[in-house]
């Protein structure tokens, strides 16, 4: 349990260069998840009636911190798109806030979103030991779109909004059609986003992301540089 949900976030807990999951025009793989009652749920439950956007979260996350205000902007944009996030582990875990180890707690936290960060989307939560989460790419801040027909429509290890508005503008009108494109850099937060995540965890959340961080751009980036490579010649 220790190897997933981790006491200390160290940049070699994510694995940057190899995005599982469905790609684009793949059909949906089913979860297993809880709702905020601990009642089981089914990712299929959500589909087959209407575009779905599914955005991987924490308390401890400043990514989907950053992100937050822009994604409220797209959820007034279009009313008829379903948008979830789904309660993974903590990005951030420290002493306030500490790794998952029971799902009790998980939910406990998962609960806390919309208290602590205004958080008024469906909030699904992964089982503690992060099936779901991992078979679908294992990082803290994904984004996948589904058609109505629960196919995957465009995925992104880390959820760029401004690049998100423009899938849903494709997806919702009569010209649509499916995104390639996986890979993108996180956001960097502010110092704000970062503060607001990071105070949740506590003292050793914050200490451990100043040094996690930089060694976690560098991959980023270069898995970035690899991806626009294989693209140009085809791979």
């Amino acid at each position: 349990m220790e190897t997933y949900n981790y006491s200390h976030f160290k940049p070699e807990h994510y694995s940057v260069s190899d995005f599982g999951g469905p790609k684009a025009g793949q059909p949906f793989e089913d979860m297993e998840l809880f709702d905020l009652d601990g009642k089981r749920q089914n990712l299929s439950r959500y589909l087959g009636t209407k575009p779905v956007v599914l955005e991987t979260v924490s308390l401890t996350c400043p990514s989907y911190v950053q992100a937050l205000p822009k994604m409220r902007n797209l959820q007034k944009l279009y009313p008829d798109v379903l948008f979830l996030v789904l309660y993974v582990r903590e990005a951030h875990p420290g002493g306030l806030t500490p790794a998952h180890r029971t799902l009790g707690g998980k939910l406990i936290a998962a609960r806390q979103l919309g208290m602590l960060h205004r958080e008024d989307r469906t909030i699904l939560v992964d089982g503690l030991d992060g099936k779901s989460h991992r078979d679908y790419g294992g990082l803290p801040n994904m984004v996948y779109v589904f058609d109505r027909d629960g196919q995957v429509a465009f995925r992104a290890d880390w959820n760029q909004p401004d690049h998100l508005a423009y899938v849903l503008k494709s997806l919702t009108s009569e010209d649509r059609h499916l995104f390639r494109r996986d890979y993108f850099s996180p956001l960097s937060p502010s110092i704000w986003s970062a503060w607001k995540a990071l105070r949740i965890g506590g003292f050793y959340a914050m200490w451990d992301f100043i040094k996690g961080l930089p060694s976690l751009l560098r991959l980023c980036k270069l898995n970035n540089l690899n991806y626009h490579h294989r693209a140009l010649i085809g791979g």
